[in-house]
């Protein structure tokens, strides 16, 4: 049975287990509503690098955008 893992006290979907840890930083930072802007400043990594994670993330997890995103991530899937 694998581990359940929770992000400010909301388990998370198994595709949280698809992404590398520091795509998990990023879709964490997303969840909080952070701009690529405000990611970048955070994870001292370029903006551009955000997208790049972004991107990689959406294809990896099957979604099209940052709202699909944080759904699928955090169960709230319809």
């Amino acid at each position: 049975m694998k581990k359940k893992t929770f992000i400010n006290s909301i388990e998370v979907s198994e595709d949280w287990y698809k992404l590398t840890p520091r795509q998990q930083e990023i879709v964490s930072e997303v969840a909080r509503g952070l701009s690529n802007r405000e990611i970048s400043e955070r994870l001292f990594i370029t903006e551009q690098t955000v997208k790049d994670h972004l991107h990689s993330i959406f294809c990896r997890v099957g979604v099209r955008n940052r709202t699909e995103l944080v759904s699928r991530i955090f169960g709230l899937k319809k």
